[in-house]
């Protein structure tokens, strides 16, 4: 008796042990990934045609992007300055280019500063040579919540929203894969108003 208490003992002290060193066992024991936010932002002087938008879990350019949002509209003298790369990186819809890093400053060289719509009128100038893009009119206009306008979204295409984990696809209501609908969600869940 006294020799299976000690071999339980032994055995608990040993799964104690083996469960301490690898994070207690309930998964990989690192912290789950921090929640990405999005960023809407604007040029002074144009309208939203000129909006671009970055998705990011940086602590600290989340800080930074909510302590401009407090200050009035014309306090907002910091612009985004970083490094694009093709696509939209599902964050940056209507447009075929993204932020891959983004920072807030106050003084950049001409060369990366435009207009979004400068960058998308010559994408393989802007990611080949540029490689930054630092409109100096540019400020946070607002931290997106969830809506997300898709424009230039023709039949046959689909888009994805990262952040939301989801992806949309326009589909002709004639297509027997996605019957009496025009928009089908083909992963996640989304809630769709349609203007036609």
């Amino acid at each position: 008796m006294i020799a299976v208490r000690r071999l339980l003992l032994a055995v608990a002290v040993v799964a104690t042990a083996a469960l301490a060193s690898c994070g207690g066992g309930g998964g990989d024991g690192g912290d789950p990934p921090a929640p990405l936010v999005t960023f809407a932002f604007r040029v002074h002087g144009a309208g939203e045609e000129q909006e671009f938008r970055y998705a990011t879990s940086s602590q600290a350019f989340i800080a930074k992007a909510r302590a401009q949002l407090a200050l009035p509209y014309v306090g907002r003298q910091q612009f985004p300055i970083g490094p694009i790369a093709a696509g939209s990186g599902g964050v940056n819809l209507g447009w075929n280019w993204h932020f891959t890093d983004l920072a807030f400053t106050e003084s950049a060289v001409a060369l990366c500063d435009g207009k979004p719509s400068l960058v998308e009128a010559d994408l393989p100038y802007w990611l080949n040579t540029v490689k930054n893009f630092c409109p100096w009119s540019g400020y946070v206009h607002s931290e997106v919540t969830g809506f997300y306008a898709l424009r230039q979204f023709a039949v046959g295409q689909n888009r994805e929203i990262a952040q939301e984990n989801i992806k949309v696809e326009f589909k002709d209501v004639r297509d027997s894969r996605c019957p009496s609908a025009a928009v089908c969600v083909s992963a996640g869940f989304a809630e769709a108003d349609l203007l036609v």
